[in-house]
C-alpha cells in the first residue's frame, strides 16, 4: 500500500484523503463517489467521530470511526 492514495483490496477500495481537506469538500467527495460504507481514521484526531456520524446524518451513507 504504501504511499499511494487508493488500495484495492478485499472487495473494495481504500481511497486516503488528508484532514487537512476542506471539510464541505470531504463531504462532497464521499456523496460523489457513492460508498456503502466509510471508515474514518482516528489514529491523529478525534474528528473520525464527528465525520463518520456528519457522514452519516447527511448523506445518510453508514460511516465508521476507526479506533485512536
Amino acid at each position: 500500500m504504501g504511499s499511494q492514495p487508493s488500495h484495492e483490496g478485499g472487495g473494495g477500495y481504500m481511497i486516503r484523503l488528508s484532514d487537512h481537506a476542506d471539510y464541505n469538500q470531504l463531504l462532497n467527495y464521499v456523496e460523489e463517489a457513492k460508498p456503502k460504507v466509510v471508515y474514518t481514521d482516528g489514529w491523529r484526531s478525534s474528528y473520525a467521530k464527528v465525520l463518520a456520524k456528519e457522514i452519516e446524518n447527511r448523506l445518510g451513507i453508514k460511516a465508521h470511526p476507526l479506533p485512536r
